[in-house]
């Protein structure tokens, strides 16, 4: 195709057409910008989404076109900017000529940032693993105060956790019911292995409901903290030995921070790592930081035991019909294997 290129595995299955037509958006969004367009690169697409790295006459620029309702993106956009304004390593973001801060396009939403060279940090390395913690704390100190616009919609989780606990809780005792009488031998599984979970799900959610988590909640209230929802290794960019940008703030929501902190110990779950260790890590490195006293530990340490996989796995199966008896298997390993982790970093014998 000519005028742009693509980079491998950046787009699979996508209609030739429909990248064509998100191209001729490319060089529409170039003259409101006001940029000469020499070279583009597709570096990211889905049904909804796309990114282009593309050069321009004021150098390389990341164009993104955001794949999640039209509020939710505009929430990220605004959150992006105090960010930048704030001082915190974000890619800065280009005004358009008529000093707009993002692109509409039907009910799609655009902007526009500088582009950032680097590498991911790698977390067994330790400094790069005490910079990525540190930004994440930084990352979380630097939102408190962020001011939405008037006429934006607030995007926030806040007191939001019991009900998700329960909604999820829901789910999987009506899909436990639909498996009933299905022959599939994923549907046979699912019936064996979530009694057990739903079993650990409801203990949690009454740890939580008890726990310091409504305290938290009344207290960020006043002050709310942006959490990043995915913040991992591919969503950081290192520039230097202290330098550490983050990326991609399209989940961006007010939150407890912990949340965030909840996402890099999933990153460890694999089979095979000792996760109590990869628990004390997370902890020993982020109170480096940040003091977490124990009651809010104690709020951490609910949700990292939370089934999230299984319930994962089984939303892609009842909802998509994606049956994988082997992948629901070890999901179900890797949940137990989340509270056997606390137990053990607690010094708690194993049941």
């Amino acid at each position: 195709m000519p005028g742009f290129s693509i980079v491998p595995f950046a787009v699979i299955d996508m209609d030739e057409r429909r990248i064509r037509q998100e191209f001729e958006l490319v060089q529409d969004s170039m003259a409101r910008y006001g940029l000469t367009l020499h070279e583009t690169w597709l570096v990211q697409a889905n049904l909804k989404a796309f990114v282009w790295r593309v050069r321009t006459d004021q150098g390389w620029k990341a164009l993104k076109w955001i794949g999640r309702k039209k509020d939710k993106a505009i929430f990220s956009i605004y959150a992006h900017r105090h960010m930048e304004e704030a001082g915190f390593p974000v890619s800065p973001i280009t005004l358009s000529r008529k000093g707009e801060l993002f692109l509409t396009h039907g009910n799609r939403i655009g902007f526009l940032t500088d582009w950032i060279d680097g590498q991911s940090p790698v977390r067994e390395v330790d400094e790069h693993w005490r910079l990525y913690i540190k930004t994440l704390c930084d990352f979380h100190r630097t939102s408190e105060g962020f001011q939405v616009p008037q006429g934006v919609r607030l995007k926030s989780k806040l007191g939001g956790w019991p009900l998700d606990y329960r909604n999820k809780i829901g789910h999987l005792r009506h899909w436990y019911e639909e498996a009933e009488g299905k022959s599939d031998s994923y549907f046979r599984l699912y019936r064996d292995v979530i009694p057990g979970v739903i079993r650990q799900a409801e203990a949690l959610f009454e740890q939580l409901v008890n726990s310091h988590y409504w305290a938290w909640v009344e207290e960020l209230a006043v002050r709310p903290t942006l959490c990043h929802s995915d913040y991992g290794e591919t969503n950081t960019i290192m520039t230097g030995s202290d330098a550490m940008w983050v990326i991609d703030l399209d989940t961006v929501t007010f939150d407890l921070p912990v949340r965030d902190l909840r996402k890099v110990f999933e990153s460890y779950l694999d089979p095979g790592i000792d996760l109590a260790a990869a628990l004390g890590r997370i902890i020993d490195t982020y109170t480096e930081f940040v003091p977490l006293p124990q009651e809010k530990l104690e709020v951490f340490l609910i949700d990292v035991q939370f089934p999230y996989k299984v319930y994962q796995n089984a939303k892609y199966a009842f909802r998509h019909n994606v049956l994988d008896a082997a992948e629901l298997t070890e999901e179900a390993e890797l949940d137990l294997a989340r509270a056997d982790a606390v137990r053990r970093y607690l010094g708690i014998a194993p049941v």
